[in-house]
């Protein structure tokens, strides 16, 4: 007997939707061992499949979870090596429960020829080269574990780019992507003010939270005071990943206040954007305040120079650049005492390895030391000398510090081949972002873009501070958002006739 194409479609759906439910079961009870934690783990299996059954569209739940759980730390690892800098084991993520459902369901379109216009975004084969220059290392290269570690989580970044690119099509899907990214910016903001308010650690370690043992070490290098300073971190883990997080969504949330959107969401985005820059303030972190102003100063000036924006919404925006100074004016207590009271030591640890990066890719400019390997080569170029003096003066492993500045890590690691393989790609994205500043039409979209390129503006000062991408959910973050930006210009490339269908 010959199954309808509807009934066809229906057992699909059913056995994925098992498929989902099975493995969020397996995952979870891997990750919680103890006995409390295997009721939590149950309770969210249990949480999981109702979601899914009272969902009437199972694919758009799928998206949903997707980034909802991108800025999770939920994980299993294997191969674990713990380290900064980069991949510290092979992970299977809370987040491969939602994208390979959709994976799945992209690659049963395609089969069926429901779609036939497969999208591999040109932009994306230089990350790619960067991983293929990472294989190099795991093929020759003294660390070729670490490499390997960091080349699996580089893959994994590119298929989740690919997955979105493919998956959001529509108009109210790029409207979905956006609403989550605002529901994820209020999590992190409400979990980091309850973090405040209340002066706790929630032990909330396994979603990403910092341990309180990082907290205090944290607070030592903010003042030179000896009390304890409570810097928010949310479940991003430190709170100068958390103030990255927030500097690049935040642009996406103020962007969509101009572009014509329900009041009802006007509203509710405004509250999100309000909570999000008190913990941006709240993270003290210099460094993610300096990357939201250029971002922010950005996103301004594009809304007054360009024709199609100049005359719209021009008391909106002067309320937001109002309510963003009457923040910052409330919160001038802390921001005066971080920028005049501060421990320099944590600027001066910068600068120095800044120094030793710069050296070890003069030392080996044409392909660095390889992937993922800062830490072990390191040690040569510093005061210390020895990887066993490192460990003297800084601790276990886990602790090595890392040159604070992605740029020179590439340089170092990947040599000049890399680190050019990384800015063409950067700034490919940049470039795409930038172009469709003047010819989007479709309002909504127009302004997504707009505050991407701002959140990647930031995040590329930032880069001169941190290596956000180096790690599990901010990479996985930072991909969302440059995926974003390609999906946005596939669909002007494709309605291009200005017919701009909503579904």
């Amino acid at each position: 007997m010959q199954l309808s194409s509807t009934s066809r479609q229906t057992v699909v759906t059913i056995s994925l939707t098992l498929l989902a439910a099975v493995s969020a079961a397996a995952v979870i009870l891997l990750l919680f061992l103890g006995s409390f934690k295997i009721v939590v783990g149950l309770a969210s299996v249990i949480l999981f499949i109702t979601a899914l059954i009272a969902c009437g569209n199972i694919r758009l739940f799928f998206l949903w979870g997707l980034i909802l759980t991108a800025p999770l730390a939920l994980d299993k690892s294997f191969m674990v090596i713990p380290h900064m800098g980069g991949a510290g084991a092979i992970k299977i993520e809370a987040m491969d429960i939602f994208m390979l459902p959709l994976l799945a369901f992209l690659v049963r379109d395609f089969y069926q020829g429901y779609r036939t216009n497969f999208r591999m975004p040109k932009v994306l084969y230089w990350w790619l080269a960067l991983a293929f220059l990472g294989g190099i290392t795991v093929i020759f290269g003294p660390m070729r574990q670490v490499a390997l570690l960091e080349v699996v989580r580089m893959l994994k970044l590119a298929l989740l780019f690919i997955v979105i690119v493919n998956e959001v099509v529509r108009i109210k899907q790029f409207g979905h992507i956006v609403a989550a990214l605002m529901v994820t910016i209020a999590i992190q903001s409400i979990v980091g003010l309850v973090q405040y308010a209340f002066d706790l650690n929630l032990g909330a370690q396994i979603l990403g939270e910092i341990t309180q043992a990082n907290s205090e070490y944290t607070s030592k290098a903010t003042y030179l005071e000896s009390e304890f300073t409570n810097r928010i971190g949310g479940l991003i883990g430190h709170p100068n990943l958390l103030a990255i997080f927030l500097a690049i969504l935040l642009p996406i949330g103020i962007s969509i206040l101009f572009s014509g959107i329900k009041p009802i969401y006007k509203f509710l985005t405004s509250m999100v954007i309000i909570m999000g820059l008190i913990s941006l303030v709240l993270t003290l972190s210099r460094s993610g305040w300096i990357s939201f102003g250029v971002a922010l100063a950005a996103l301004m000036a594009t809304t007054f120079i360009l024709p199609s924006m100049r005359g719209k919404y021009v008391f909106g925006r002067i309320l937001t650049i109002a309510t963003i100074i009457a923040v910052t004016a409330a919160l001038s207590g802390p921001i005066m005492k971080r920028i005049n009271s501060s421990d320099e030591g944590a600027v001066s640890f910068r600068w120095e390895w800044m120094k030793v990066a710069t050296e070890m890719a003069l030392d080996k400019p044409v392909l660095g030391y390889g992937l993922n390997s800062f830490i072990w080569f390191m040690p040569a170029y510093t005061p210390y000398q020895t990887h066993q003096g490192v460990i003297a003066r800084y601790g276990h492993q886990t602790y090595l510090p890392v040159v604070h500045n992605i740029y020179l890590l590439v340089w170092a690691e990947q040599g000049t081949v890399g680190l050019l393989l990384f800015l063409i790609f950067y700034f490919r994205l940049l470039y795409i972002s930038f172009q469709g500043l003047a010819t989007y039409k479709q309002p909504f979209l127009a302004m997504v873009n707009l505050g991407c390129l701002a959140g990647l503006l930031a995040l590329s000062v930032d880069g001169l501070a941190s290596f956000f991408i180096r790690n599990d959910n901010c990479g996985r973050i930072f991909f969302i958002v440059a995926a974003l930006v390609v999906a946005i210009k596939w669909w002007h490339t494709d309605n291009i006739d200005n017919r701009f269908p909503e579904k």
